[in-house]
């Protein structure tokens, strides 16, 4: 670990991080960290994905919350020193007074045996003072020896004695029966500062930091929390009773839960650490209205704002795209870049003494990616997606602009037998998660997603990243890529180019700054029209079955909605004749056939035993038609 001499690291994290086999620091890391530890600046930092941005957030995060900690471990130590002080003293005090024994329970004979006279009252004292002979051993079992009227501490009572007292009267005790205890409430430290507010832009983002940072605070006594959309927030509220001192929150549901009045989230503007990751995306106006209503919300204790620190990173800092239209008119004049990053400073609030640690290349994207463009009409778009799966085999993810669109693309490609897995914003959070898991776990896994996957998203292995559709901003087009090419490792970004997909391709490559187009990616023609009698065969089997589904589901909502309403739908001519039961049989048997035949000719060879299967790359450098005569 002797890379990380020089960080300021805590020991207790560059532990977790020797387990985790982070021997050396990334270069984002190394730059930023120092700074955000030693010198306490606010850090505004960009660099390719897979750089190691999350850690070098995460660090200094857990730094301020071993200094929050020793601090109270301080205050403590010294409370308690406090009372041990007083309490020598009183007691030093009370037997200077009196001889007497300060911690002896003064004996009450009318309240413990009843009336009786004053003989018996000297006698019973005097055999308390004697009481050093009961048995130890019936003590510490809880075994109460009783006495006698005569204060006999060395015979039990006998029965008649006990029937004379009163069942609810034995010796010294008093019986209660079916006594009821109110039960203590469990309450809560909510003196417990939160020290961290981590903002992401996506849920599996969120949750992603979160592994990250508690892998980080393995040594560490830490609670952390993540609040975000698609969970119960009932479970998120009770998390957030326990006061964890680190939360990681996507806007919408942290400022839902604020609204509430959350005891434990009403301390954020005092929150000593605020970072916000994907920058660029997470300030973008008309996107994430409640991200300013919380800098609004933060600004309002202008003690704590002086004294907070705030990180913030992103894959690039140039935000040359403009925001949504509606917003734009009342401008009179498009903002450069540097002027996008100022606005973006004010709205967080970074102060003006500050560290820049701009790592993004001239290219935009990571030097290790090749990337590579092939152009076809819009309706051959699925036939060049099914070529490139069934010739490159490997971990794929495929972006498309449209919910639609990936699931149309899910039905298709699930008859072809790709097993494709989807994620986008419409999916419950579980099943997100679960098809990003499954994603991982396989080296020929097939993901298509929306641009909620585009960022941040570490998902190891990715080899390649198709663009269905071309993004339409060149941070998308980023963010993308950098799903693959990662940490080192080479990857391959190519984009399906039609003539819908000119524009945003020619506003890309003329933001990237590149002086020419990307490469056309080699297709190996001999092999299409035997893809493309599959994928028509794939395309008739998902239209017949996708219609016929439709009407089905169509005719059973309207049968189960005049069930309840007590009507005869047959006289309302609102469903769809679909055919008897013989009609919807030789329908599903139809189907059956065209899938039997489609699997057959899936399983003929498209290549010859000879072919590879690798890229046509030389040297980690794609080949293209005009380097060809190079080699």
């Amino acid at each position: 670990m002797e890379a990380w001499k020089n960080l300021f690291v805590p020991n207790p994290v560059l532990w977790a991080l020797k387990d985790e086999g982070f021997m050396s620091p990334t270069t984002i890391q190394a730059l930023s960290i120092p700074h955000a530890i030693r010198d306490r600046l606010d850090i505004v930092g960009a660099a390719e994905t897979g750089s190691g941005k999350t850690l070098a957030f995460c660090v200094p995060i857990l730094h301020h919350v071993l200094n929050v900690q020793t601090v109270q471990d301080a205050l403590i130590e010294q409370t308690h020193s406090l009372q041990d002080t007083q309490k020598y003293i009183s007691q030093n005090e009370t037997d200077s007074d009196s001889n007497i024994d300060i911690l002896q329970p003064e004996f009450n004979p009318e309240e413990d045996w009843g009336d009786s006279d004053n003989s018996d009252e000297e006698n019973n004292s005097d055999e308390i003072d004697d009481s050093d002979d009961v048995d130890n051993d019936d003590v510490d079992s809880g075994v109460d020896n009783g006495s006698d009227e005569d204060g006999d501490y060395d015979n039990p009572p006998t029965e008649e004695d006990i029937e004379e007292l009163g069942e609810n009267e034995v010796g010294c005790v008093r019986v209660v029966h079916n006594i009821v205890l109110d039960p203590t409430p469990q309450t809560v430290n909510t003196d417990k500062p939160l020290i961290g507010l981590i903002l992401e832009p996506t849920r599996e983002l969120a949750i992603q930091v979160k592994n990250h940072l508690l892998k980080a605070a393995k040594y560490i006594n830490v609670k952390i929390a993540t609040v975000v959309g698609g969970m119960a927030p009932q479970k998120q509220r009770r998390i957030l009773s326990q006061c964890p001192e680190i939360i990681i929150a996507t806007p919408g549901r942290l400022w839902e839960l604020l609204q509430e009045g959350d005891q434990h989230l009403i301390k954020i503007p005092s929150v000593k650490v605020l970072v916000v990751d994907e920058a660029d995306r997470m300030v973008e106006k008309g996107h994430f209205e409640e991200l300013t209503k919380l800098f609004e919300f933060m600004k309002d204790n202008h003690e704590a704002r002086l004294k907070r620190q705030t990180l913030v990173f992103s894959a690039t800092l140039t935000m040359i795209h403009k925001g949504p239209s509606r917003k734009m008119k009342k401008k009179k004049k498009a903002l450069i870049p540097d002027d996008k990053l100022d606005l973006l400073m004010y709205q967080i609030g970074i102060k003006d003494k500050k560290k820049i640690v701009d790592l993004t290349t001239k290219t935009g994207t990571a030097e290790n990616l090749t990337e590579a463009r092939i152009n076809c009409p819009k309706d051959e778009k699925d036939l060049y997606l099914y070529y490139f799966r069934r010739q490159y085999p490997g971990r794929t993810l495929v972006f498309a602009n449209s919910k639609d669109c990936l699931r149309r693309l899910v039905s298709i490609f699930t008859e072809l037998g790709c097993k494709p897995l989807s994620l986008h914003a419409d999916m419950h959070q579980k099943q997100r998660l679960k098809n990003l898991e499954k994603f991982s776990a396989s080296n020929d896994g097939f993901l298509l997603a929306s641009d909620v996957a585009a960022r941040g998203l570490d998902i190891p292995n990715v080899q390649h990243v198709i663009h269905y559709q071309v993004p339409r901003t060149i941070e998308n087009y980023v963010h993308r890529s950098g799903r693959t090419a990662r940490a080192t490792k080479e990857g391959l970004s190519v984009m399906l180019i039609s003539q819908d997909d000119v524009r945003n391709y020619r506003k890309i490559i003329s933001t990237l700054n590149r002086d020419e187009e990307l490469p056309v990616f080699p297709v190996e023609y001999q092999y299409i029209p035997t893809l493309k009698s599959q994928l028509r065969l794939a395309l008739e089997i998902d239209k017949l079955h996708h219609r016929f589904m439709k009407v089905k589901r169509q005719n059973d909502w309207f049968s189960k909605a005049a069930e309840e309403m007590e009507i005869d739908i047959k006289d309302e001519k609102l469903l769809v004749d679909i055919g008897d039961n013989e009609e919807q049989r030789q329908h599903a048997k139809k189907l059956v056939n065209m899938r039997a035949d489609l699997l057959q000719a899936l399983k003929q060879p498209l290549a010859p035993r000879t072919f590879s299967g690798k890229y046509p790359t030389k040297m980690g450098k794609l080949v293209t038609l005009h380097d060809a005569g190079k080699y």
